[in-house]
């Protein structure tokens, strides 16, 4: 499965990391130190990285280097409102450079890369525009996107949500889930200031409230218009959810691609029991089982209701 991460300073996603051997990842950062092409093996996956930056076309322009590099875009950092979220040691200004920027498809064929089944976006606002560099014909083979999105300008002029799910929709493609980001409010120029200040809080809390400001958004290519006889992508489709802990969905593509005639009946069998196999055990008290539905009483009789967060919602932020 090919696989672009564009915009990645973090390394190889956790959540690609069980299939790595399954994935060939192609990861992109202007920052990096390696040769154009240079293969590494990270965490079991074949990785080509390209210290290249994409942009909605092959030019030269301005890119604006923030104290903290990760924070780092090719739009000016809106102060008035990053301000509200962090301290200026993240967001100000350290320098401003020339940056060649490749258009994506370009890039594709500059360096002879294969059509990518997988991209994750985290660019810092220039995300629509590197979507929108692919042309047509390359678009054909990609069944998910993972994009960072933002709600409010936190880069002056950059495009927000809405712009970037109107072009996903008219691509094909269906928001799937949304992971969000928050922030607490912060002031005098530290984080969390007014939670510090006047409730003795130095962290993110259950119990407080913190402003959404962006997300990551993943969305998936709308598997209703397709028969899966006509459609030999299929596999991959499934792999896609797999590797986002999604384990459902498989199930069903695999139940479509039995009754159209794709599978077998004993294929059907043998690949429903790869699926199940992939995912965690439940423990005792999520069971559907006797035991389970006998331990759930136990809990609701010693007071314990519990939570439930799904896996694509949890982050490590200290804010949220």
């Amino acid at each position: 499965m090919a696989c672009v991460d564009i915009g990645a300073s973090g390394g190889i996603p956790a959540e690609w990391q069980a299939f790595g051997p399954l994935l060939c990842v192609d990861t992109l950062d202007p920052d990096g130190d390696s040769l154009p092409g240079e293969v590494r093996t990270e965490s079991r996956t074949m990785t080509r990285s390209f210290p290249v930056a994409l942009g909605g076309r092959t030019e030269k322009r301005k890119f604006y280097v923030l104290n903290r590099p990760t924070g780092s875009s090719f739009y000016p950092p809106n102060v008035e409102l990053l301000e509200e979220l962090n301290v200026e040691s993240y967001f100000g200004v350290d320098k401003v450079i020339d940056v060649e920027t490749y258009a994506f498809s370009e890039f594709l064929r500059e360096f002879d890369r294969p059509r990518p089944n997988l991209i994750k976006l985290d660019t810092q606002g220039s995300e629509l525009e590197i979507l929108s560099s692919l042309d047509d014909e390359d678009w054909q083979d990609v069944l998910l996107v993972v994009s960072e999105v933002e709600f409010e300008e936190l880069y002056e002029g950059q495009p927000l949500f809405h712009d970037v799910d109107s072009f996903m929709r008219e691509k094909g493609f269906r928001l799937f889930d949304l992971r969000t980001a928050r922030s607490y409010l912060a002031g005098n120029n530290q984080t969390n200031y007014y939670l510090k200040e006047h409730y003795n809080l130095a962290v993110g809390s259950p119990e407080y409230s913190a402003k959404l400001y962006a997300g990551d958004a993943l969305y998936v290519r709308d598997w209703k218009r397709h028969e899966m006889r006509a459609n030999n992508r299929w596999p991959k489709l499934i792999l896609s959810f797999l590797l986002y802990s999604y384990y459902d969905y498989p199930l069903r593509f695999c139940e479509l691609a039995g009754e159209q005639g794709v599978l077998t009946p004993a294929q059907q069998e043998c690949l429903t029991r790869e699926i199940v196999a992939t995912a965690p055990k439940p423990h005792l008290h999520q069971r559907s089982d006797r035991l389970g539905q006998a331990a759930r009483r136990v809990l609701r009789a010693c007071g314990y209701r519990g939570s439930f967060q799904a896996y694509w919602m949890r982050r490590q932020h200290p804010n949220q």
